[in-house]
């Protein structure tokens, strides 16, 4: 394997996934990308292939034999089955929405890969655990795995996803395709302080798509560790980070915070040398909290009763509450209003980032009111206080004062909103602050 100069870094989130091929001879990168086979056999004259960088990371599962509404529990049968993946999975799922006889769509993939590993039980003749997928249906462990794996097969030009093409930005086919077929190892970034249940699952899933051979081949970082270190191999276009560095991480479901004293020469580095903080909040926590507290209020408790979840069963704004959250995500998604109003709420967290009133209708019968000041106080706020006490927590256990830290980056889709950048700029006035932006819900 020494003469294999290619890696793949997969960044794989609750709402999308991307990837990227590092050649180790020459340093540079290349983006990987999707484009759907419908445009490539577009007819136009000047076709314009629109290029995702980021995957949704959602797979429909077809079954030809058997009913998915049950357990879904045989997923060794790969005849009785077919997977879609990405925008198309998306699509037919919202086209057969109506249909008792329709699939399953897996999505929201990344909160489950810590639960349990699947095996398979001769007593039952089933792969087990069992999941709750919504109130009505059931999916076996066995078939989020198989999920996981066809959604990683998408990263090969080999494929069987026949409708998904994928290339790397700066690289011609063959070399691409060569590359893909020879990598030497895949980086994956994961949430800190999760269980060796989620890597094993994720490593499983890799080796199964064949993008490499051998489970050694394959190594975990730290999501906010790997933020750092992405910005370290600028140094050559111009970046000399050094001294105490701060980085934030915060996507759609884990909130991490990073603490390092950079050396002078970065490749003295090690792992002991970046402290950690973590909570389990993001996007998805925040638009559940909208709907709880600007939505609900405005609707008494028809919208609860319309819902059939009771008040009581929503968490405190701010906090993780995790199985409070999770059951309350896979209600909300189990039905047509529950999705509407998660995509409002996502809706109306970027808006009300931009101006001060809103108003938006849900339904025909529906429309609510909403104020900034309101967005802030009763959602953002509980969230910023929690992410202050983990920053404040974190100098205490390095003894770093807010003064000596010399730049800050924020990533992710959750660390783009407004407040998290007024919050770095009063906390540290002195420091380089780098802001990802994220033209996306979360």
């Amino acid at each position: 394997m020494s003469d294999r100069i290619w890696y793949v870094g997969i960044d794989f989130g609750t709402t999308g996934i991307s990837a990227v091929l590092l050649n180790a001879a020459t340093q540079l990168t290349y983006p990987l990308y999707w484009i759907e086979s419908d445009q490539l056999g577009s007819t136009s004259t000047t076709p314009t292939l629109k290029k995702h960088f980021r995957l949704t990371p959602a797979i429909y599962l077809s079954v030809i034999e058997g009913e998915p509404s049950q357990a879904l529990a045989v997923p060794h049968q790969a005849s009785s089955a077919s997977w879609s993946v990405g925008p198309l999975a998306v699509k037919i799922a919202n086209a057969t929405a109506d249909r008792s006889d329709s699939g399953l769509l897996l999505h929201n993939l990344k909160p489950l890969l810590k639960l349990a590993t699947p095996y398979y039980c001769p007593e039952t003749e089933q792969w087990e655990p069992i999941l709750q997928w919504s109130p009505t249906q059931q999916v076996s462990m066995g078939w989020v795995r198989q999920a996981l794996q066809a959604l990683f097969t998408a990263i090969s030009p080999l494929s069987s996803q026949v409708w998904l093409y994928s290339a790397a930005s700066g690289l011609d086919n063959q070399t691409f395709r060569e590359a893909t077929e020879n990598l030497g190892g895949a980086i994956l970034g994961c949430p800190a302080y999760w269980p060796d249940t989620y890597r094993f699952n994720l490593r499983e899933a890799i080796l199964g798509a064949k993008l490499v051979e051998h489970p050694e081949q394959i190594v975990f970082i730290e999501d906010a560790i790997a933020t750092i270190l992405s910005e370290l191999r600028d140094t050559a276009a111009g970046c000399q980070w050094r001294g105490h560095t701060l980085a934030i991480n915060s996507g759609a479901t884990m909130t991490e915070l990073v603490l390092v004293d950079l050396p002078n020469q970065h490749q003295k580095l090690t792992h002991p040398d970046f402290k950690l903080r973590s909570f389990a909040y993001g996007g998805q926590a925040i638009d559940q909290d909208i709907i709880s507290q600007l939505f609900l209020p405005q609707a008494e408790e028809a919208l609860c009763e319309d819902l059939n979840i009771p008040l009581e069963s929503w968490p405190t704004p701010g906090e993780p509450n995790l199985e409070q959250r999770y059951r309350l995500q896979r209600d909300l998604e189990s039905t047509l209003l529950g999705r509407a109003l998660l995509h409002l709420a996502g809706h109306v967290k970027q808006v009300l980032q931009h101006q001060d009133r809103y108003q938006c209708k849900l339904g025909k019968d529906r429309t609510f009111h909403l104020r900034r000041k309101e967005l802030e106080m009763q959602v953002f706020l509980p969230f910023m206080r929690r992410l202050n006490r983990e920053f404040n927590a974190l100098l205490s256990e390095t003894g770093v004062a807010t003064q000596g830290i010399q730049q800050a980056m924020c990533t992710g889709g959750t660390a783009s909103i407004a407040p998290i950048t007024r919050w770095l700029r009063q906390k540290l006035p002195s420091a380089a602050i780098i802001q990802d932006t994220y033209p996306t819900d979360r």
